[in-house]
């Protein structure tokens, strides 16, 4: 697919249960220089949903399709088919090449999925006839295929290798996160411990949710295995069902049938794991109020209950909350927090009076000095990885006039002084696609 322009890539697929994976597609496709085309970039359009995507979709030059075990929303106009299986029929009727990724079988999936899946295990057997499609069971396999499909698609040579966890840059200044993690994890309670990480929303938190479960947690307790991560949805409703809730996300995250889930069956299932569980939930902190404090109360009861597994299989549970963006004002410049940050500091505040009853807050993630991004260029194993090059100066260039960098921005600047000499990099070790 040579040629002039930039190509636009329409990813297409479910929402609410792909969305790690749809994120890593369209970074994918960005490093590859194209443009990609999805509905996170939709606003409000006086077109109907169904209208929009098709039109979308044939607009582009190339599909990609990803296929879990949800249908999705089907319009009334086309009854029993979904919107992702209306966009994949427009790009076939348009002649646009489809590259198609399945998430493993019903037995081995641990996302969500629907309660009678006949309908897309009909789907996809449909589209394993007409195309073939690319299998995958981990992040890591879809990011290796998504890109080199799109190097040979796009008649483009194929990104630069990524380094081993370990050096990956969005490790450096998160010390006083780790610390207050390990400490925690050293303490001497019948529980697993419960932290809150927050931050700004441009300090990359999830990625530091990529390096406890990828390289810290298993070094801590030297584990020759990676954490299990059990990522969950908040509960909204009562904090009465909140029990209910946990246990039904935690048993579709471990893979188990959420029916009739009992709390023993989990913790036998967790007990069986080989290394590491870490328990992940993403608070909202827009309209803090006494019920979501309460909902914290009961979430902190649930796991209170839970048996401490001892190394090298400690558990850890982890929330985390982003600031939102400033929004412009009177008060939202040179620095001053905005009348909405100050809103939820006084929220995540109040979370710290929860401290006694066994929740732990962590120093909030802050941008990147130049001195803490140097010091992770210094390292032994990132000079080892790039030797005779002198990464602190390329550093220092990045840092001109500038104090500190957020995360979200400096992460991929760091990761791209690493690539520059990629034959250098170190080969063999876990590749890691989420940067």
């Amino acid at each position: 697919m040579q040629g002039h322009g930039i190509c636009r890539v329409y990813v297409s697929s479910t929402f609410r249960d792909l969305q790690r994976e749809r994120g890593l597609i369209l970074e994918a496709i960005e490093r590859a220089g194209a443009k990609p085309a999805s509905m996170e970039y939709y606003g409000a359009d006086n077109r109907r949903a169904l209208d929009l995507c098709v039109e979308d979709v044939k607009s582009c030059q190339l599909y990609i399709g990803l296929l879990g075990w949800r249908q999705g929303y089907c319009p009334a106009e086309t009854p029993g088919i979904g919107i992702t299986e209306s966009e994949y029929r427009a790009a076939g009727e348009r002649g646009i090449p489809r590259l198609l990724y399945l998430t493993p079988e019903l037995a081995t999936w641990q996302g969500e999925r629907d309660p009678d899946t006949s309908a897309i295990a009909a789907f996809r057997e449909r589209v394993k006839v007409e195309v073939t499609a690319f299998p995958f069971d981990s992040l890591e396999k879809l990011a290796l295929a998504v890109s080199g499909d799109l190097g040979r698609v796009l008649g483009r040579a194929p990104a630069p290798e990524i380094p081993e966890d370990s050096l990956l840059p969005y490790l450096c200044d998160r010390v006083p996160q780790a610390t207050g993690i390990l400490d925690v994890l050293s303490a001497d309670a019948g529980s697993p411990p419960v932290c809150l990480a927050h931050g700004d929303h441009n300090q990359s938190l999830s990625r530091f949710l990529d390096s406890l479960r990828e390289v810290r947690l298993p070094d801590w307790v030297q584990s020759k295995y990676r954490a299990t991560e059990c990522r969950l949805d908040w509960p909204s409703d009562s904090p009465e069902k909140m029990a209910l809730r946990i246990r039904q996300g935690l048993a579709l995250a471990l893979g188990c049938d959420p029916r009739g889930m009992t709390d023993q069956r989990l913790v036998e299932r967790v007990a069986a794991l080989p290394g590491p569980v870490l328990v992940s939930v993403r608070v909202p902190v827009d309209g803090w109020s006494a019920q979501q404090q309460a909902r914290v109360q009961s979430f902190l009861e649930y796991f209170r209950q839970w048996p401490k597994r001892a190394p090298p299989k400690p558990d850890l549970v982890l929330l985390w909350a982003e600031y939102p963006p400033a929004q412009p004002g009177a008060l939202g410049v040179f620095g001053i927090q905005s009348k909405s940050q100050r809103r939820y500091a006084e929220a995540l505040r109040s979370v710290n009076a929860l401290e006694k009853d066994g929740i732990v807050l962590l120093p909030a993630a802050q941008s990147v000095a130049a001195t803490e991004a140097q010091d992770w260029a210094r390292s032994k194993a990132v000079r080892e990885a790039a030797p005779g090059r002198d990464l602190a100066q390329a550093v220092a260039r990045l840092y001109q006039g500038k104090d500190s960098i957020p995360m979200e921005q400096l992460g991929p600047l760091l990761l791209s002084v690493l690539q520059q000499e990629p034959t250098a990099l170190p080969r063999g070790g876990a590749a890691n696609p989420h940067e």
